[in-house]
């Protein structure tokens, strides 16, 4: 790891290799986590499955071109639940993606662009 990165203040790391399942041997990963660990305040995470299983449940997160990259909604429920915006929520290419067909929406105000999706389907806070 390069000197000048400071990971006392880093909130959130998470350290992968290839395809690490198991915590309980020595591998990349884990002698990484173990090195960023001693330097941190907070606990270092560790991908199980690594950069194999993100991949496959992921794929559509895996491109090289970082400036093309969509930012996602948060997984509440791992496949099941979501949470995020107006843009996320309008991209069809996100919703595709993840395999929705239904949105909730809770803003002040009803969005054309929901209504007139043919393929989700379609609630507000108020009619729930």
């Amino acid at each position: 790891m390069p000197l000048d990165v400071e990971v006392e203040s880093m909130r959130y790391i998470i350290v992968y290799d290839s395809s690490t399942y198991s915590l309980s041997d020595s591998g990349p990963a884990i002698d990484c986590a173990d090195s960023i660990e001693e330097s941190s305040q907070f606990p270092v995470q560790i991908l199980s499955g690594g950069d194999e299983k993100f991949s496959a449940l992921y794929p559509f997160l895996r491109t090289p071109e970082l400036e093309s990259l969509n930012s996602y909604p948060v997984e509440i429920l791992p496949g099941k639940l979501y949470m995020g915006d107006y843009r996320q929520a309008t991209n069809l290419q996100i919703l595709k993606d993840l395999k929705l067909n239904v949105l909730v929406s809770v803003s002040d105000e009803c969005s054309l662009v929901f209504k007139k999706a043919t393929a989700l389907s379609y609630t507000s806070e108020n009619q729930i």
